[in-house]
């Protein structure tokens, strides 16, 4: 409770510091949509953590900041190419988070619905963004879910803007879909992807030649120095272990998506989370906050 109490307060100066500085200047061409997005990201979350969050009070920061966008906007002088990635970024971002108001002002622009099929590193567009659910479904399938040492990945499942009846995913997959947005891969597809890459990932950790760096260090600064090169070991062996726990997590979870390669993307979201529910207990939760 207290480690919650002592972030939630740091991020809510940090957010209060940010808005006083916004609202002290009117809008001008330097205000920049990616920051907005971001600020948005930071007031859910805070009202998530402080159980303050409902769907009217969700829907009405969502609104209040997509029309801060859209003055944005509306300034001639206003450049995109100086968002991340030249304006592709805060689409992502908003489409993945379900952040479907800012999804929908954004793509009136005509700048941004140019960008609406770019695709990400994964190969992933906007659409195969919303539709993986990333802070819902998304999050349930990683390892993360299962090895997670606060507990975060299934706190923030729980949020009520996620899981309550306002449905952000729902409706940003409906909008992009409204603008005739692509999709790259299945949803099945596209989850595999995910956890081929992280597995890809892991497999490029070299553990024993850590320990051989490690050791040969202490044994440079430090004669005679045993213990600590068996300190190196001991910590790495551990990191091994771990690191194997979580390949065998994301290979359990491939399987799952080949075993069930044939069901509908309900059928599969509804499978993916019948399947973790044994990941994530109410203690964890509990743990966290």
């Amino acid at each position: 409770m207290m480690f919650k109490k002592i972030r939630t307060t740091l991020i809510f100066i940090t957010l209060i510091l940010f808005c006083g500085n916004a609202l002290a200047q009117a809008p001008t061409s330097k205000e920049n949509v990616n920051s907005v997005i971001l600020k948005l990201s930071d007031q859910l979350f805070i009202m998530g953590e402080s159980d303050e969050i409902n769907n009217a009070g969700a829907e009405q920061i969502l609104q209040e900041d997509a029309e801060q966008i859209k003055r944005i906007l509306a300034d001639k002088n206003y450049d995109i190419n100086q968002e991340p990635e030249k304006g592709v970024k805060p689409l992502q971002i908003a489409a993945q988070y379900g952040y479907y108001p800012v999804v929908e002002i954004l793509l009136k622009d005509p700048r941004y619905k140019a960008l609406l099929n770019a695709k990400n590193e994964l190969g992933f567009t906007i659409l195969d963004l919303a539709k993986t659910r990333i802070r819902l479904v998304g999050m349930a399938i990683q390892p993360s879910i299962k090895y997670n040492s606060i507990s975060f990945i299934p706190y923030i499942m729980t949020f009520p803007f996620y899981n309550g009846q306002l449905k952000p995913y729902d409706k940003t997959i409906a909008i992009l879909q409204k603008y005739n947005a692509q999709f790259s891969c299945g949803l099945n597809q596209c989850y595999k992807i995910m956890l081929e890459k992280q597995l890809e990932s892991l497999k490029l950790y070299d553990n024993s030649k850590m320990v051989e760096e490690d050791s040969k260090k202490n044994e440079e600064k430090i004669p005679n120095s045993q213990r600590k090169i068996y300190d190196v070991q001991h910590r790495i062996g551990e990191s091994n272990k771990r690191i194997n726990d979580i390949k065998a997590v994301i290979i359990e979870r491939i399987k799952m998506l080949d075993d069930n390669s044939d069901l509908s993307d309900d059928e599969l979201l509804k499978k993916i989370t019948t399947t973790v529910e044994n990941d994530i207990s109410q203690a964890d939760i509990d743990n966290f906050k």
